[in-house]
This record gives structure tokens, sequence and C-alpha cells, in this order.
């Protein structure tokens, strides 16, 4: 492995742990390296969390593309890329996403974007759905994904710790299953 895949892939582990605010010292005794060497490979420590990022959102967007493409009905394709990108943030250390929002404002530009883009993907699976009699008609699917959206990023910027995922997972399906046409209802439309 060359030295600045390391050096990413050390980062990753770093800002799980940490958040973004995380000491180059550290990082460097991970893979034992001197600051010299990550200095000669990474400039600053924005450019090495801009290449964290860039690497993080390339998995994703394979990852989600696999979930997408695998899926068939419209609360199974929502909820896998729903869920899946619930996963990967949780999965960093809550300071994460606020470290980058105080201190490393064009990083986080980066992320916001992707995540804008996740928000796009989910409302077109809705839309789409929609418009093949899945999702009730006149229901504003905009506010519903909002909504969704809203209550993952308010417990997030309160620090707060999903105490059960499951149960989440349980309240948007729910959510979910409320705008979806049964399938009674789905048989009615097709037939107009």
């Amino acid at each position: 492995m060359d030295k600045d895949k390391e050096i990413i892939e050390a980062g990753i582990v770093e800002v799980k742990k940490y958040g973004a605010i995380f000491p180059i010292d550290d990082l460097c005794s991970r893979i034992n390296i001197s600051k010299k060497t990550f200095y000669s490979c990474f400039r600053t420590k924005n450019q090495l969390l801009e290449k964290i990022i860039y690497h993080l959102i390339d998995k994703w967007k394979s990852e989600s593309r696999i979930q997408a493409g695998q899926q068939t009905d419209v609360k199974t394709a929502f909820l896998k890329i729903f869920i899946y990108h619930l996963d990967e943030v949780t999965n960093f250390n809550s300071n994460f996403l606020s470290g980058l929002r105080l201190k490393f404002p064009n990083e986080s530009s980066i992320i916001n974007a992707y995540f804008d883009d996740v928000r796009t993907q989910l409302l077109n699976i809705l839309k789409e759905g929609q418009k093949n009699n899945k999702v009730k008609k006149g229901y504003n699917l905009e506010i519903f994904l909002q909504r969704e959206v809203a209550f993952l990023e308010y417990l997030r910027n309160k620090n707060h710790v999903l105490k059960s995922k499951e149960d989440y997972i349980k309240l948007l399906t729910l959510s979910l299953e409320c705008i979806l046409v049964a399938g009674d209802e789905q048989n009615e439309a097709n037939k107009n």
C-alpha cells in the first residue's frame, strides 16, 4: 500500500474515533511514521480530510448504487439506502460532522453536497414510486423526506446517540408505510 493510502486509511480510523479534530501525532504513531513523512504526503490536515471525505464518498456512492440497483420495490430501496447512510454516519464520532462545520468549512461543504445527492436519490425513488402508483398521489414527498432527514439531523446535532437504531428504523418504516399504496389500493389505481 502506498504511503498516501496508508495515511488516508489511518485517518479514517482517527476520524471515526475522535471526529474531525484529531491530533496528527496520534495518526502518525498509529502507522509509525514521522510528522515529516506525513507532511511530505499532505501539506495540511485539511488536505488529508478532503482526501478522506472523497474516499468515503466514493465508497458510499458505490454501495448506494448497489443497494438501489438490487431493489425493485419503493419501500426496500428507500430503506436500504437510508439505513446504509445512517449506519455509515453513526460509525463516526458524533463530533465528526459538527467539527467539520466549525473548523473545516470547505471539507464540510463537500460532504454536505454528497448528502444533498443522497436526498435527491431518495426523493427520486419516492417520485418514481408515485408515478407507478406505489406511493399515494398528492402526498408532498419533499416534506416527507425533509421531516425524516430533519429528525436525524436533530439527533446528530444534539450529539444524541440513537438508543436503538432498530427503534428508529421501525419509526421510519411506519412513516414510509403511511405514504405507500396498499396492495388493494394499488390494484384499483392500476385499473384507472
